[in-house]
């Protein structure tokens, strides 16, 4: 029910869907996945790996859904969330700026 929850047609609840679907896959915590940047993702990996803090950790069975989020997140949220703002998180907050530490669903 929780990863049902975001209704991924708004940016923000694309952003929370991603969120939501990249945790849930990779074991990351909260405080973790928001702290990724684009450069901790391998896309060429499949299902899809994450690096951080010198640790390499699969998204699991079925990552494969997580890397689809992902990836529509990055086509279809991000852009309109940054507004022409630059940032290397993976997770843009409510300001452009701001990490998605301050978000709030």
């Amino acid at each position: 029910m929780l990863l049902a929850a975001p209704i991924p047609t708004a940016p923000h609840g694309l952003r929370g869907k991603t969120l939501l679907e990249l945790m849930y896959y990779s074991g990351l915590r909260v405080s973790e996945a928001v702290k990724l940047t684009l450069g901790e993702i391998d896309f060429a990996a499949r299902p899809g790996r994450y690096h951080r803090q010198r640790r390499q950790t699969a998204f699991g069975a079925d990552g494969r859904k997580a890397s689809y989020w992902i990836e529509r997140y990055l086509a279809q949220a991000r852009p309109f969330l940054l507004k022409n703002a630059r940032c290397d998180e993976l997770f843009v907050g409510r300001s452009a700026t701001a990490s998605a530490a301050s978000w709030h669903g």
